[in-house]
């Protein structure tokens, strides 16, 4: 199990565990800070899934290539093409790295729309400013 399934799992949880307390958050503030640990949990979840149907397609699209189905390439199966696939594969930093770089995304975020939520929210309820 990679780490970007174990982030999609616990966002998921996040998730649950979110819409559970909805009815809970009864201050302006709580309700707030629910909206935006929605928008953390939803958007981590979100580009963890996208980075792991990127990696399922790389994994497939390399696999194409493998013309006698024994996991490698032979030499008569390596083109420019095969090749250029299986370095795309293999080497695929941003998924080994994609739990850090999303949560801190999603942290960013979540941050600017509580600001943003928390200072609209203060210009509505003084109309003259």
């Amino acid at each position: 199990m990679s780490p970007n399934s174990i982030g999609i799992l616990i966002g998921i949880c996040g998730l649950m565990v979110i819409f559970l307390t909805k009815n809970k958050a009864n201050t302006l503030f709580t309700k707030k800070l629910w909206h935006t640990s929605l928008i953390l949990f939803l958007s981590y979840t979100i580009l963890l899934l996208f980075v792991e149907i990127r990696w399922e397609y790389l994994q497939y699209y390399a696999s194409r290539f493998d013309l006698n189905q024994d996991g490698t390439l032979d030499w008569n199966e390596s083109t420019d093409e095969a090749l250029n696939a299986l370095q795309k594969a293999s080497h695929d930093t941003a998924r080994n790295f994609a739990f850090l770089t999303t949560a801190l995304f999603s942290t960013l975020i979540a941050t600017l729309f509580f600001i943003a939520n928390h200072l609209f929210s203060k210009k509505s309820k003084n109309p003259s400013i």
